[in-house]
């Protein structure tokens, strides 16, 4: 079965502490990454000596996490699109002892992603499609998605392939589908994957092929286990031909996989 829940961009993956909280590696610009290390590092310690109080770099989290919303909130207020986003994510989240607030995480996603943040972009694409802090509309889900799928965003990828399979804000287009949904597993996203499987192996919008379906199902694996369950029932209709499958499938495992 196809899973087409739309995703929202946490950054809770393959974790590293950076700036304001937890956040996704793999979805960080290298430009973002030296900021936020700059940030991170240098403006406590600036801050700490300008005032004379080292000591307040060994605070408890609970003023380390308001220090964050404090940072992210004066960039936000300056223009800063990266703080705004994160700003946002917090809002929606619950982070960094806030209260969940959707109708501000809605305000400072939008700021963000106007200013042509992908992430922001994809998560704005979320709120109007899940209405959350305003009302549905697919139409804006799809503009915002597609905005951001267009810098190769892989969750907003996904997100764009998910609203051609079932027509939500555009007309169904299952060609469009599948070309997104690749697009996206390339960038090693597992739901991607998988549902780049579900469409081989049913030929649902394309020609039907157990071993790009089983190919794909494989690279998904090493993300999630739970997708064994598709491979065991692929292996079944491939029969006596599943060792050419799986010697088709290790090419992809190692391109589209997990990393050891």
């Amino acid at each position: 079965m196809i899973a087409t829940n739309h995703h929202i961009d946490k950054q809770l993956t393959s974790i590293i502490k950076i700036r304001y909280g937890y956040w996704n590696m793999n979805d960080l610009t290298k430009e973002e990454i030296m900021l936020s290390v700059i940030r991170c590092i240098f403006f406590p310690l600036f801050l700490s000596l300008l005032i004379g109080c080292q000591s307040k770099l060994a605070t408890n989290d609970k003023n380390q996490q308001h220090s964050f919303f404090e940072m992210a909130k004066r960039g936000a207020e300056l223009g800063d699109p990266v703080d705004q986003y994160f700003l946002a994510n917090m809002y929606q989240e619950g982070r960094n002892g806030l209260t969940p607030n959707t109708y501000k995480a809605k305000h400072w996603y939008e700021k963000s992603a106007i200013q042509g943040n992908a992430r922001a972009q994809n998560n704005l694409g979320r709120i109007y499609e899940a209405g959350l802090g305003t009302n549905v509309d697919n139409t804006k889900a799809y503009y915002w998605y597609n905005l951001s799928a267009q810098q190769g965003h892989r969750i907003a990828l996904y997100n764009l392939a998910s609203l051609y399979l079932n027509g939500k804000g555009v007309k169904s287009d299952k060609e469009k589908a599948r070309h997104y949904f690749e697009l996206s597993a390339k960038k090693k996203f597992s739901n991607a994957q998988h549902n780049l499987g579900v469409l081989y192996e049913n030929g649902d919008g394309v020609e039907q092929n157990y071993k790009l379906a089983f190919a794909w199902y494989s690279a998904a694996r090493t993300f999630d286990p739970r997708v064994q369950e598709s491979l065991d029932r692929l292996t079944v209709k491939i029969g006596d031909e599943i060792d050419e499958a799986k010697i088709f499938a290790s090419s992809y495992i190692i391109k589209f996989g997990k990393e050891k």
